[in-house]
């Protein structure tokens, strides 16, 4: 059975009971319909400090560069907004790279269990996703397949990335994003 298929029905069952609040459509909305093929974006990483700051406001200068180089390098190698990917790492791990919970691992909280074979064939150990360079280069392999396998769709790709647990995921990476949006608009 179609994975979006079984998204689309829990949340169905979570309006219901009602437990979720659709807000990831108008996150969605709010961003002109937020889809992959219709996002312009460009890889100068505006933005990318403001959503790190606005995450962890302790984070060394250092780590801030750390994080906004390997954005940007992971970004434009699978061809993804950079401000996408720095508003799933808000949403995930707030820029914490030892994150680790339930088996996700890493400042984008890859799976550890089902993307055991990608970061075989990517060569990535399991340890090194708590790096910035490895942990941000596996994300954004399983972001990019998540967004391609959903047409393009922001809603459905983020609510398949988070494994559909959290209603309210996709709604929290979208305002994230348009936050950091704003932010590279910004003089």
């Amino acid at each position: 059975m179609d994975k979006f298929l079984l998204a689309r029905q829990r949340h169905a069952r979570l309006a219901k009971a009602g437990l979720f609040v659709p807000g990831a459509a108008a996150g969605a909305a709010a961003l002109g319909g937020a889809n992959y093929y219709k996002d312009a974006y460009a890889f100068d990483g505006k933005g990318i400090e403001s959503i790190i700051r606005r995450s962890n406001p302790g984070i060394p200068p250092e780590t801030i560069e750390a994080y906004r180089r390997h954005i940007l390098t992971w970004a434009q190698h699978y061809k993804l907004p950079p401000l996408l990917v720095a508003a799933v790492i808000h949403v995930e791990s707030r820029f914490r790279e030892d994150s680790y919970y339930l088996g996700n691992a890493g400042p984008m909280q890859v799976n550890i269990t089902v993307h055991k074979e990608r970061l075989k064939r990517m060569g990535i150990a399991i340890e090194d996703l708590r790096t910035i360079e490895q942990g941000v280069h596996a994300g954004c392999s399983v972001l990019i397949e998540c967004i391609l396998g959903s047409g393009g769709d922001y809603v459905r790709a983020l609510t398949w990335y988070n494994g559909a647990m959290n209603p309210h995921y996709a709604a929290s990476v979208l305002a994230m994003y348009a936050y950091g949006k704003g932010a590279a608009a910004r003089p």
